[in-house]
Parts: structure tokens; sequence; C-alpha cells
């Protein structure tokens, strides 16, 4: 999807880099953050066109479910879950996302 931002919530640091640095080599613009508050802060700078990649299981028992349904009701389309545990696994309502994909980043 060119001109389109691309979001990533990972709280795996090394996850977080291989992203970050896959991005810089596609040339492709990356907002990548750790906390579902990080990311939530800064909303405002993202359209509704832009993709989201959502780690479901954070830190501290932490999901980033209440994020999901959040950006549901903003309208946001391009939401993809990052896991390697399939939809089911994760009781995560398939209307809250467009799809799933593995860990690893997303571009060509």
């Amino acid at each position: 999807m060119p001109n389109h931002k691309y979001i990533l919530l990972e709280d795996n640091e090394l996850v977080k880099m291989s992203w970050e640095l896959k991005a810089q080599k596609a040339g492709v613009e990356l907002y990548a953050f750790t906390t579902v508050q990080d990311l939530q802060s800064h909303l405002g700078e993202f359209g509704v066109e832009d993709v989201f990649y959502i780690d479901y299981y954070l830190k501290n028992d932490e999901t980033s479910h209440a994020l999901l349904v959040e950006l549901k009701q903003k309208g946001f389309k391009n939401v993809y879950l990052t896991s390697g545990l399939d939809l089911d696994e994760l009781k995560v309502d398939e209307s809250l996302v467009k799809g799933q994909v593995d860990k690893k980043p997303q571009f060509d």
C-alpha cells in the first residue's frame, strides 16, 4: 500500500528493531510503539487507510484488545494482528481486524 504509514505495536525490542530495519530498507514510513498508551497518544497522526500491525499479548499480562476496539470505532480499516497464535486461540473477535500475520516484517 504505497504512501501509507505503517504502525507497529510490538513490545519485543528485537522484533521491533527487525521491523524498523526492514522498513528503512524498503523505504516505507513505519511508526513503532512498545505500549498501547504510547500508540494511543499518537492516533491523531494516522489516517483510516494507514496500516496497523498489532501484537496481541504484551508485557505485564496486558493485551491489545481495548486498542483493537478503539481502532475499529475510529474507523481504521487496515488492522492486522501479529501473532504466532490463530484468532481462535487468541479469542479475538474477527470483525476487529482485517487479518493476521506472523511477526516477520510485512514489507516487500
